[in-house]
């Protein structure tokens, strides 16, 4: 059974707590290690990733916090769909036809979480830089879900249970231990059994069959969030909740899917994830009217 510890900085009592892994999940599957190479370069190494084919197990699953909806606020959100749907009989104020009614619920970005699109990883990632060149930025692509329904998609949340490799030197107060996400339409596996050339999954020169943006041909990956400098203790962070306006579902299309790496740069730095989960949410529409 593992230990879980909660703590709360006393600068930080009107925040949400986050729980920490004192002790994280074992890596019990078999380790596969791919050497990331330069890719103008095959023969020199830039760095190392190992991926533990397991399966992330129930009893884990709620160590993860989820930033879900505040108490009551479902409630109002019903409320509100009933009172513009109904009208109210007394004043002047009529009834709304159900299109309309969509249309201010969107407007005022009124979101739940899809439990229907909301997709974990299955498999740990550790990513590690083994050269002293600052510039490259070593990366494996670790997870992904399946073919998004885009009607029904409001926006995506990636969460992850994580660590750097815990110690700074010489100490500096910039991460470079990160992860980004994107929105991938073309060349990309629909079942989450397949993979990137290789066992393991992409790695920095691989990615050629993802998606690029028309203007520049570049890869469509954007930062979701780091790990803390230096803390050796695996914890939760939830990366920005990025709605469907948003420049990076410019090009989704039906069936696109969303797409994790893990990322690091300068010399042996490491990028450690022990859970990971993009949640979806979907535009708030009640069951019954």
């Amino acid at each position: 059974m593992h230990q879980l510890e909660l703590r709360v900085r006393p600068d930080q009592e009107h925040l949400t707590p986050t729980f920490i892994m004192a002790t994280p999940p074992a890596l019990d599957g078999p380790l596969v290690e791919n050497r990331i190479h330069d890719p103008q370069n095959p023969t020199r190494v830039l760095g190392i990733s190992r991926v533990s084919f397991v399966s992330v197990s129930p009893k884990d699953q709620p160590q993860i916090r989820r930033p879900l909806l505040p108490d009551g606020e479902l409630l109002s959100y019903h409320q509100l769909w009933r009172a513009l749907l109904r009208g109210s009989e007394p004043s002047s104020r009529p009834a709304l036809p159900v299109e309309l009614v969509r249309m201010v619920v969107r407007a005022s970005a009124l979101m739940v979480p899809d439990n229907q699109q909301t997709h974990r990883a299955k498999e740990h990632v550790f990513v590690r830089v083994t050269t002293y060149d600052e510039r490259p930025v070593v990366s494996q692509v670790w997870f992904w879900t399946k073919p998004l329904h885009l009607a029904n998609v409001a926006a995506a949340q990636l969460v992850t249970v994580s660590r750097d490799q815990g110690w700074v030197s010489p100490r500096t107060d910039v991460c470079h231990s990160w992860f980004e996400w994107g929105v991938f339409c073309g060349g990309v596996p629909a079942e989450e059994e397949a993979e990137f050339g290789r066992r393991g999954g992409a790695v920095t020169g691989d990615e050629k069959a993802w998606a690029t943006r028309k203007a520049g041909g570049q890869h469509i990956w954007r930062r979701s969030h780091g790990n803390p400098v230096a803390n050796f203790l695996y914890q939760q962070h939830n990366g920005e909740q990025v709605g469907i306006d948003d420049e990076m579902w410019d090009n989704a299309t039906e069936g696109s899917v969303i797409a994790v790496r893990a990322c690091v740069q300068q010399a042996l730095w490491e990028n450690d994830a022990r859970y990971g989960e993009i949640l979806v949410w979907k535009w708030f529409e009640p069951v019954v009217w």
